[in-house]
């Protein structure tokens, strides 16, 4: 039985930068709604919109970097 884990996995720079920006734009927004929650009183916690963000984005996050597109 053979392994198709690798054990490390290389991007190139622009592919780092991107995901630099996309965190930093997911960390903005997640501030902004703590922020907005906050200032205007909703009746609601900022987790229940800010943590769902953080765990599919951390999902896209980790299949992105590991997605291989079929090559062998």
């Amino acid at each position: 039985m053979t392994s198709r884990v690798h054990p490390s996995v290389r991007l190139h720079r622009k592919q780092v930068a991107f995901l630099v920006v996309a965190w930093l734009l997911i960390l903005a927004k997640c501030v902004i709604v703590s922020w907005a929650i906050e200032h205007w009183q909703i009746p609601f916690k900022a987790g229940w919109l800010i943590y769902p963000t953080l765990a599919f984005a951390l999902l896209a996050t980790v299949l992105w970097i590991f997605h291989r597109g079929g090559e062998e």
